[in-house]
């Protein structure tokens, strides 16, 4: 595995994607502390076999497919601001 800094990897981004999208893999360092590893990514269906797996050995619950209607529902709404809150509260302390 091979080892770029930051500044070189952002100078060289185009050419370390290209490496690993070749199925290399790229360690970056900071200071010379390993911070990140740059993988290719899996395909849709590893990722849901890993996922099974995963659920199936209880280190993740897997979800009910209810998001749809708590994305596409109304946001809160607020009547009074944030300011106007805080105040509120610290006129109480006094």
């Amino acid at each position: 595995m091979k080892s770029v800094s930051v500044s070189i990897l952002k100078a060289q981004l185009s050419h370390y994607l290209r490496e690993v999208a070749r199925g290399g893999e790229i360690q970056i360092v900071d200071r010379g502390v390993p911070i990140a590893r740059l993988t290719r990514t899996s395909s849709a269906g590893e990722n849901n076999g890993r996922r099974e797996r995963l659920a199936a050995s209880g280190i993740v619950r897997l979800g009910k497919g209810g998001m749809k209607r708590i994305i596409h529902s109304r946001p809160l709404e607020i009547r009074h601001g944030l300011s106007n809150t805080l105040r509120e509260d610290r006129e109480d302390r006094v």
